[in-house]
């Protein structure tokens, strides 16, 4: 735990509503402090929905094939295939989709001392 970092990341955000009925322009300032730990669970959580979502499509590919080549591929004698074939094609979407998050997000935001914006 001690390579944790200690710091908080704090965010501030300045809005400019425009005037209204002769009223003068409104800045609005929000600042939002979240600490090391939930940015990991931010990063921890996008890095399992990017593999869900790469892999959950794909699975569909298994029921398919029930329907190419149902004398190889069924529910009694070919469900082991269908498994495979479902594994094996979520494998590589999720591999994908987790590449391309961690290509977007390698660290947690924060704990390289700057911060990212994500796009």
């Amino acid at each position: 735990m001690s390579d944790l970092p200690v710091q908080a990341t704090t965010t501030t955000t300045t809005e400019v509503t425009g005037p209204s009925q002769g009223q003068p322009a409104k800045v609005v300032t929000k600042t939002t402090t979240v600490s090391p730990l939930t940015q990991l669970g931010y990063w921890t959580a996008g890095i399992v929905g990017s593999i869900i979502s790469g892999g959950a499509g794909a699975l569909s590919g298994g029921m398919g094939s029930m329907i190419v080549d149902p004398k190889d591929f069924n529910i009694h004698e070919g469900l082991h295939k269908v498994l495979q074939l479902a594994a094996i094609t979520a494998l590589m979407p999720a591999v994908v989709s987790l590449a391309k998050y961690l290509n977007l997000h390698p660290i947690p935001d924060g704990w390289d001392g700057q911060e990212r914006r994500s796009p």
